[in-house]
């Protein structure tokens, strides 16, 4: 039997439009703490900075995902959710497996005093490897919505999001895994002109941990 495989992809609206929760927006803030507390395990910091960077989605044939689930003939092969350093999720056990996702954005606005760029006809193209279980980042408990409407500068931070994964990351959505799958992602991303000769700039990006609905699976 051959292990499992989910795909997903980046989807729009009835209308057309993008769902409003699907952006991407980098954030500046020098004094953000870490702490289990009051950062990444919290999601508290999460949008507490300066928007300096805003896009919106390029929906693509070639923007999907998938992820493949590791089996042993018996079913999947599980292990501890969250095994960096500390475990925060007792109890709390995960598929394993890796994949893959590839999502493009549109850049709306950059804050002119970190890019030397203007966002006219630039394109972010963000390509990240998903993985779990966490075992290089702890996996947050809180995730947030998309921030006030302000493309630049200071916002109200988003309502947070619970994921709800249930008691087996990636398992079964009625049980004993949730909706949601959680993953540990690392992404390489790029910064082009998509009607311009010249690259822009390249940049490097890690990601925390990303989580996406599994109703697909």
């Amino acid at each position: 039997m051959a292990d499992p495989i989910a795909t997903f992809a980046a989807v729009t609206s009835p209308g057309g439009s993008s769902d409003p929760n699907y952006f991407l927006r980098m954030y500046y803030n020098g004094s953000a703490t870490t702490a289990n507390t009051n950062g990444n395990l919290s999601g508290l910091t999460f949008q507490d900075g300066q928007v300096i960077l805003d896009g919106t989605p390029v929906i693509k044939p070639v923007d999907t995902g998938n992820f493949q689930i590791n089996g042993n003939g018996n079913g999947p092969v599980t292990d501890t959710f969250d095994k960096n350093g500390t475990n925060n999720y007792p109890g709390i056990t995960t598929v394993v497996g890796n994949g893959s996702m590839v999502l493009d954005f549109k850049v709306n606005a950059v804050d002119p005093t970190f890019f030397i760029s203007t966002p006219s006809q630039i394109e972010f193209h963000l390509n990240s490897t998903l993985a779990v279980p966490f075992d290089t980042v702890g996996p947050s408990r809180k995730f947030r919505n998309k921030d006030s409407a302000a493309l630049l500068g200071a916002t109200v931070p988003g309502a947070l999001v619970n994921p709800n994964i249930g008691t087996l990351n990636g398992g079964p959505p009625t049980g004993p895994g949730g909706p949601d799958i959680q993953f540990q992602a690392d992404a390489n991303s790029s910064i082009i002109a998509v009607s311009e000769p010249s690259v822009v700039s390249l940049v490097g990006l890690g990601l925390a941990g990303l989580f996406c609905t599994a109703w697909s699976r």
